[in-house]
């Protein structure tokens, strides 16, 4: 590997580190994970507490409601959820996954016509691109406080957005360090 391939390797390794380390802390300091729910007509806390798994105690005490108080449609109610509930909403993640490739791919686009890619590590560096912003998607989900019931367009572009955030990051660093050039060594 060339001078320039390791100083992009390494910038990745780094900021990945960044990730996990300030996503690890950030997950041990977060309250639980809850989803607003709103109560539906013949629903009962019952029903709601079998769609989530969860007691139906725990419902009550989220809430701060008293046992037997039955639920009312269009009543709100904090729904708490297990810590990686997250990434287990599968149509959720799907939109914010292809929201964060999309942006990965606007900003290696954007980098390569920029110049800031060197002709030989273009694989390289949108391999690792991709990585920092995948885990960067993850570390974001598993430390939100509330799981969006449905998926919105904000929602995808603030994974576009970070996406490219990330992934721009890596090659603006290595130009920073004077590693950017495209001429070959």
């Amino acid at each position: 590997m060339d001078k320039r391939g390791g100083i992009y390797l390494l910038i990745g390794l780094l900021l990945l580190f960044l990730i996990i380390d300030v996503g690890l802390a950030t997950w041990l300091l977060t309250p639980p994970l809850t989803r607003r729910y709103v109560v539906q007509p013949g629903e009962t806390l019952t029903d709601i507490a079998n769609r989530y798994k969860v007691h139906e105690q725990t419902i009550l005490q989220q809430n701060s409601l008293r046992p037997g108080t039955p639920v009312q449609p269009g009543q709100v109610l904090s729904i708490p959820l297990p810590p990686l509930a997250p990434l287990l909403e599968w149509e959720m993640q799907l939109a914010g996954v292809a929201g964060t490739l999309i942006g990965v791919f606007i900003s290696f686009w954007l980098s390569s016509l920029a110049g800031l890619l060197p002709q030989g590590l273009r694989g390289r560096i949108l391999g690792i691109s991709l990585a920092v912003a995948i885990i960067s998607y993850a570390t974001i989900q598993t430390n939100s406080h509330e799981v969006p019931a449905t998926i919105t367009p904000l929602f995808v572009l603030n994974c576009i957005k970070d996406g490219f955030a990330w992934s721009m990051s890596l090659p603006l660093l290595a130009t920073a360090l004077g590693f950017g050039s495209t001429q070959s060594t």
